[in-house]
């Protein structure tokens, strides 16, 4: 690691521990206020590399936290990776593109799943909160994307919409 990177992500950590912080913007001008300027592409990356992750509080304002603040709660709410399947819904394929329904809370564990997979069909995807949208290499037919994604999603064949 770099050691301006270091630097970087030692004050977010300090951020995130001492103040409530609700977006990425927000990130980015304290760190500029502490002298650290970054471009949303780089705090973007820091972010999903330190796993941290926004949450609400209960007034229902959202913050990000640190994994060792609570995180660990929020993952036991989670689905496990062995049981989203029981969330995925369907499963649609249009050119290049694949749009996948869950049930609600479910999109961002099927999402990273199948980001973390590292298929050759895959390039990546893009969670919401009840969908995931999944941008497909062009070279491959949808039933060799299936066949990838079924490894990561069991039983995903059943739940696909046909063209017809």
């Amino acid at each position: 690691m770099s050691k301006a990177k270091n630097i970087r992500q030692v004050e977010i950590r300090d951020i995130i521990a001492t103040m409530n912080i609700a977006s990425q913007d927000d990130l980015m001008q304290e760190l500029m206020r502490r002298g650290l300027t970054v471009t949303q592409a780089t705090l973007s990356r820091d972010i999903k590399e330190m796993r941290i992750a926004k949450t609400t509080d209960i007034d229902g304002s959202y913050r990000y936290i640190m994994p060792n603040n609570g995180i660990g709660q929020a993952q036991q709410k989670m689905p496990s990776i062995d049981s989203i399947h029981m969330g995925v819904i369907s499963i649609e394929f249009s050119g290049n593109i694949a749009m996948m329904k869950t049930q609600p809370g479910y999109a961002s564990v099927v999402a990273s799943a199948i980001d973390n997979t590292n298929t050759r069909t895959v390039m990546g995807s893009v969670a919401g909160d009840d969908a995931v949208l999944i941008a497909l290499r062009a070279r491959f037919k949808p039933e060799e994307i299936l066949a990838e994604l079924q490894m990561v999603i069991p039983n995903l064949k059943e739940k696909l919409i046909s063209e017809n």
